[in-house]
């Protein structure tokens, strides 16, 4: 698995892209419910949730174990996205034609951890057949 003896620029690289997946989530959450296009898949809103939240997660734990005294990176990885998840679902309540919905987050959190969980798993098969 990655870790923090990656070379800067992967190391800005994983930061960054956890900035700027987190500001994708608030432009999204900020689009009134009127903006969003009539598409088939928007009916699986659980679903899309699940995997915007669950593609965060990954983003995340990469940008965690980039921090060499950070123990636990899974574990943050769910709290710090569980926060943002919150956050998200409280600033949709302010955004006209949106709500906030508990089971939201709860798909929220289910993607976080099922993604992140999984991508540690793929990550470590994958070193153990390369090393």
């Amino acid at each position: 698995m990655h870790t923090a003896s990656e070379g800067p620029q992967a190391i800005i690289f994983n930061r960054l892209a956890a900035l700027l997946y987190a500001g994708l989530i608030f432009v999204l959450s900020s689009m009134s419910g009127n903006s969003f296009p009539e598409m088939p898949f928007f009916s699986f809103d659980k679903l899309v949730h699940t995997i915007e939240f669950g593609l965060f997660g990954i983003v995340l734990f990469r940008a965690f174990i980039t921090f060499p005294k950070l123990h636990r990176p899974f574990t943050m990885t769910v709290i710090a996205s569980a926060v943002y998840a919150a956050s998200d679902e409280l600033h949709q309540y302010f955004v006209p034609g949106r709500d906030a919905s508990v089971a939201d987050f709860v798909f929220d959190v289910v993607g976080i951890a099922v993604f992140t969980a999984l991508y540690m798993r793929i990550c470590r098969n994958w070193e153990r057949t390369h090393n």
